[in-house]
């Protein structure tokens, strides 16, 4: 119970974080809009004066208007991102707060099953204490299967973000000889398929120095696919640790998603 009660408190301070972080985003943007409508008017203002063309400051403006543009798509996005968070972790919270109070009736009608099971079998007991037992043999157990490393918010906060972002091909890689790694590649690979990405499936690779989390390859700066800063940002969002790279064996225009050593 007392672990139901602190994943419901994580959750709401994670959810009081993600609001004040949205209210920040639409500040930013709403000053941002501002400043790109003073300088829309002074740019306007100039070209109504019969300025010359050779003059420095319509192009210094001009330029200062096209970075506030550039930040205020990244603001934008990042704004998305944490709206669609947000909205994730309200609606997961919910959900903690109704499997509560499910559990708290379970926990009841446990102890009274429990008092009843003690009951019958004080009274089933034989005179030399032994307990009777009767009916067939218990069957064998199933065997359990590991549990999921990422968990069931994780995985709908990826699908979220995912789904209306832009498509790409990725090679999938985990490092031989861990678990936890392959287990969570496979778990990735399984999001990024469902969310319209195509990729080659799981392979398994040996590593001198195996990198820590996930590692995004790409062959170099000029040519990463438009989709991986995308990618990576949206990884980070979900709590995971991913980082970047060059490696010239990457072909050009792809990229590479290596799932280095995960902790359990």
């Amino acid at each position: 119970m007392l672990e139901w009660w602190s994943i419901v408190e994580t959750v709401e301070k994670i959810d009081g974080h993600l609001r004040l972080y949205a209210f920040w985003a639409i500040a930013v943007t709403g000053l941002l809009l501002i400043g790109l409508w003073f300088l829309s008017k002074k740019i306007a203002a100039f070209k109504e004066s019969g300025q010359p063309i050779n003059d420095p400051k319509p192009e210094k403006l001009k330029k200062a208007a096209k970075e506030i543009r550039k930040e205020l798509l990244d603001t934008q996005q990042e704004r998305d991102i944490l709206t669609q968070r947000l909205r994730t972790f309200e609606s997961e919270s919910g959900k903690l707060r109704d499997e509560l109070g499910k559990m708290r009736k379970k926990v009841r009608n446990t102890a009274d099953s429990t008092g009843s099971f003690q009951r019958n079998e004080r009274e089933n007991r034989y005179d030399d204490g032994s307990i009777p037992v009767t009916g067939d043999a218990v069957d064998e157990l199933e065997p359990v299967k590991p549990a999921a490393l990422l968990s069931e918010t994780q995985r709908k906060t990826l699908m979220d973000l995912i789904e209306p972002g832009p498509k790409g091909n990725i090679d999938i890689v985990a490092v031989l000889g861990n678990d936890h790694a392959e287990r969570m590649a496979v778990e990735l690979n399984d999001i990024l398929t469902q969310g319209g990405w195509t990729t080659n499936g799981v392979s398994r690779s040996a590593f001198s120095k195996p990198p820590q989390g996930i590692l995004l390859t790409v062959h170099s700066r000029d040519t990463t696919p438009t989709y991986a800063m995308f990618l990576q940002k949206i990884l980070a969002a979900t709590g995971l640790s991913t980082s970047g790279s060059i490696n010239k064996s990457v072909q050009e225009w792809s990229m590479t998603l290596v799932v280095g050593e995960i902790k359990s």
